[in-house]
């Protein structure tokens, strides 16, 4: 993630794009829903492993492609 100023962890839920050069990122934070969005050229993200705090069934995070109508 951007630099804060301090550490934060989110918990990423989707990542979707903006073409060219936007990704966008939409989790939690801190229990709230955040979106993150970044430029393809400042892009760092570290994945990290966390504790399950439930049981609930793994939902899958991947991109989604933009719905396009011709």
């Amino acid at each position: 993630m951007t630099n804060f100023g301090q550490s934060i962890i989110m918990q990423v839920a989707e990542v979707t794009y903006e073409e060219p050069v936007l990704l966008i990122f939409k989790g939690y934070i801190n229990g709230k829903m955040s979106v993150l969005i970044q430029h393809m050229n400042q892009l760092n993200f570290l994945l990290t492993s966390l504790d399950r705090i439930d049981e609930k069934p793994k939902r899958p995070i991947g991109f989604v492609a933009p719905n396009k109508s011709s």
